[in-house]
């Protein structure tokens, strides 16, 4: 997001941002990095605060989605990391409807939402990967960061593709583009991936003992 949020704001909303008083291009630039670090900003700032949310579901034993395991000792940890993935996907669609309507002030309070709905998914990550991964929590973390840098350069491809894709509003249907075929397919991989009862961490499709078989063990 830090990669192209500031040219998000310097290209789809520089006639906005003059409009507040900012003539000239470096204040322009000025003004768009600034917008731009909202997001950065509330998804340090909120990460601890979802660490809490989720030991307040946990505590309540709120799990309030279907196709998800509810007999998971951890289960309302889950639940909760799955409203973080319904909630940044809502944004980031909230986000090409501010884009579309050119509503500069509109995009930057839906941006600080997104924000704080990507630390509730990254503080939700990380309160489950201790739990599901007792014996090997250091190699999952890893993975998962990994995982993460990968999913940073791709992103960037399929948002870059929104300018080429659509002739009205072109850049702005970027957010709606990486909601609609990354993290839809992320979420419905996500129930598929947590409906089980008991281990889910043994149902994956790349543990090694599915490549390598049982002797792998």
């Amino acid at each position: 997001m830090n990669a192209w949020l500031p040219g998000y704001y310097k290209m789809g909303f520089e006639e906005a941002i003059r409009q507040l008083g900012f003539e000239t291009l470096k204040d322009v630039q000025i003004a768009a990095g600034s917008f731009a670090a909202v997001q950065s900003f509330n998804a340090s700032l909120f990460r601890p605060f979802s660490g809490w949310i989720s030991d307040i579901w946990q505590r309540n034993r709120w799990t309030p989605f279907p196709l998800i395991s509810k007999k998971l000792e951890y289960a309302p940890r889950i639940h909760w990391l799955m409203f973080a993935l319904v909630a940044i996907t809502t944004t980031m669609i909230l986000l090409t409807v501010a884009g579309l309507q050119n509503n500069l002030v509109l995009s930057v309070l839906i941006l600080a939402v997104f924000g704080i709905t990507v630390s509730f998914g990254t503080g939700g990550t990380f309160a489950i990967v201790p739990l599901m991964f007792r014996e090997r929590p250091g190699t999952a973390t890893g993975f998962i960061g990994g995982v993460s840098c990968a999913g940073g350069i791709i992103y960037p491809l399929i948002y870059g593709e929104a300018a080429g894709w659509f002739e009205v509003g072109g850049i702005h249907w970027g957010y709606a583009l990486v909601a609609v075929f990354m993290f839809i397919p992320f979420i419905l991989y996500f129930i598929w991936a947590m409906h089980w009862d008991v281990h889910p961490e043994d149902h994956g499709f790349g543990s090694k003992e599915k490549w390598l078989g049982k002797q792998a063990s």
